[in-house]
C-alpha cells in the first residue's frame, strides 16, 4: 500500500515536471519514544531502497535532508546524511545540505567539500530563518563562498519565513 502511494505521488510529480523530492519530514522520520534507534535506521534504509527504483522510473532524484536535533532525532548532520547516501549507493538518492540546520548543529561547513560528489540540492537561510537582507548579507556571502570553494554548481533554494522575497532575491543576485 505504501509503495502504491509512492508510485502515485511520483507519477503525479513527474506530470508536474518535478525533478527532485526532498526526504526531510521530521514527523515521519523521527524515532518514536521508546523505540530502538538502530531499528528505525534500518527501517529508513529499507524504505529508501524500496522507493529509489520508483523514483528512477519517473526520473526523480530523492534528496535526503538532515534535520537538526531541535526538529528530528535521527540523521541530524550532513556527515550522517552522507553516510546514508553512500550506504544506499543509488543514482536516484542524493544529499541535500541545509545551512540553517548545519548552523544549529554547529556542523563544520567543510563537509560540503567532502560531500560534493553526492550533493544534489542546497537550502540556504539565515540563522533566524529570514531572507537575505543588508544586515545578514554576510551570512549568505559565507554560504556561497563555501559552495563555490567546493565546486558546487547545483540548485539552491531559500527557506525563509519572511515575506519580502523581492529584496532578498535582489541581494542574492548581487552576490554573483
Amino acid at each position: 500500500m505504501l509503495l502504491d502511494y509512492v508510485n502515485r505521488a511520483f507519477s503525479r510529480a513527474k506530470d508536474l515536471g518535478v525533478k527532485k523530492v526532498v526526504f526531510g519530514s521530521s514527523g515521519a522520520r523521527s524515532v518514536p519514544e521508546g523505540f530502538d534507534k538502530k531499528k528505525t535506521y534500518e527501517q529508513i534504509v529499507f524504505f529508501i531502497n524500496a522507493i529509489v527504483p520508483i523514483a528512477k522510473q519517473y526520473g526523480i532524484i530523492i534528496v535526503l535532508e538532515p534535520l537538526c536535533v531541535n526538529e528530528c532525532n535521527i540523521i541530524n548532520t550532513v556527515a550522517e546524511g552522507l553516510e546514508l547516501v553512500k550506504q544506499i549507493n543509488h543514482e536516484n538518492f542524493k544529499l541535500l545540505a541545509d545551512f540553517y540546520h548545519m548552523a544549529v548543529q554547529n556542523e563544520d561547513f567543510g563537509i560540503i567539500k567532502d560531500s560534493i560528489k553526492y550533493l544534489h540540492h542546497v537550502h540556504i537561510a539565515s540563522f533566524d530563518r529570514i531572507e537575505p537582507t543588508p544586515d545578514n548579507k554576510g551570512e549568505f556571502a559565507k554560504i556561497f563562498g563555501v559552495l563555490r570553494a567546493a565546486g558546487y554548481d547545483g540548485t539552491v533554494s531559500v527557506e525563509s519565513k519572511d515575506e519580502h522575497t523581492k529584496t532578498g532575491l535582489e541581494i542574492l543576485q548581487s552576490m554573483k
